[in-house]
């Protein structure tokens, strides 16, 4: 008989739900001047994002699709922006995408660990190309849900954002809190996002 010698990770990998964010989505032609008049300066560059300076995410979705979140719950200037963009009269060539994602952040010094287990992107690169202000949007799956991601720091720690199809939640929380704890012995803690 043999016995396990893995070593637990060192610290949990948590799991953050972040889908109370306001958010708003768009594409088309003239998405991208549309979205900087509204003063959301779109990242140059195909699946990229950045910060704005108000601290909402801008990111670009291949050439002429965009998502911008707002930092918290109640963020006005992201809610204004999608309000224009409901309106009739926002012009031609930009048209609003619906955002009901299931929203989660992962965090941790086990992330990468976890990383391999259910997604076939090497997130080590990608993680140490990106700083604060901006990196790389990836389109995948991870343990077969497409996902859309991007690499945040949390703290001292590496962070991941993911944006979901609501319709996986259930799959997706369990499947994850599954995987961590089987990941060298990571705890998850799986709370929802209050400020």
């Amino acid at each position: 008989m043999t016995t396990s010698t893995r070593t637990p990770v060192a610290a949990a990998l948590t799991l953050v739900d972040r889908s109370l964010r306001e958010r708003f989505g768009c594409k088309g032609p003239h998405a991208e001047r549309w979205l900087a008049s509204t003063g959301f300066e779109p990242p140059a560059g195909i699946n990229r994002w950045h910060e704005s300076p108000s601290g909402a995410l801008i990111a670009r979705l291949a050439t002429s699709e965009f998502l911008v979140e707002g930092p918290g719950l109640d963020d006005a200037s992201v809610v204004d922006a999608r309000s224009r963009l409901e309106q009739p009269g926002r012009g031609a060539g930009v048209y609003p995408v619906v955002r009901q994602d299931l929203v989660v952040e992962l965090s941790g010094l086990g992330l990468v660990d976890c990383l391999r287990q259910v997604c076939n992107v090497d997130f080590r690169p990608v993680i140490a190309a990106t700083d604060a202000s901006g990196g790389l949007v990836i389109l995948t799956s991870m343990i077969g849900v497409p996902v859309v991601a991007l690499v945040r720091s949390a703290g001292h720690a590496p962070g991941l954002v993911l944006w979901i199809d609501p319709s996986y939640t259930h799959y997706f929380w369990t499947t994850m809190r599954e995987v961590a704890e089987d990941c060298g012995g990571a705890s998850v803690s799986a709370r929802r996002e209050e400020s």
